[in-house]
């Protein structure tokens, strides 16, 4: 039987198993770089190419931060959540989209937290909002803005 809480999962080319606990969410401070990069480099495994560090997120939420100031008090942010890439223009030779690293992080009381690390196909865009809090302003032109940011 399955137990709701913990899946166990069998690696294939090894006998070791894996537990995987539903109710344990990741959450790395953005300022602890050295417990972010370990959890990077075990989410990205061997890729190369589109890959980030602790120190590329670091830009993206200032750039977000400033945004946000504009459009609502510090106290509104909570719950704020957005992913981040290292985004880069991909050429149309790829069949389909390259991956890529992506960092989803939210806000909380404390500051920023990484919730999830994944490679997923590549964007063009380096932060997408993913949840944000109720702004005065429409949600389609929070996007528009946080898109335009370079």
């Amino acid at each position: 039987m399955l137990n709701q809480q913990s899946i166990t999962k069998r690696k294939p080319s090894s006998h070791q198993t894996i537990k995987i606990n539903k109710e344990n969410k990741m959450k790395i401070n953005v300022k602890d770089s050295k417990k972010l990069n370990k959890a990077i480099k075990a989410a990205e495994g061997k890729s190369w190419a589109r890959t980030m560090t602790a120190e590329d997120i670091q830009p993206l939420i200032s750039d977000i931060e400033s945004v946000l100031r504009l459009m609502a008090p510090k106290k509104e942010w909570l719950g704020s959540t957005f992913d981040l890439t290292n985004a880069h223009h991909i050429a149309c030779s790829y069949f389909g989209y390259p991956k890529s690293t992506f960092v989803r992080i939210e806000r909380f009381t404390s500051g920023w937290f990484v919730t999830r690390i994944s490679r997923e196909d590549a964007k063009n865009i380096a932060i997408f909002p993913v949840k944000l809090p109720k702004f005065s302003n429409s949600e389609r032109h929070v996007r528009k803005v946080f898109n335009s940011v370079k």
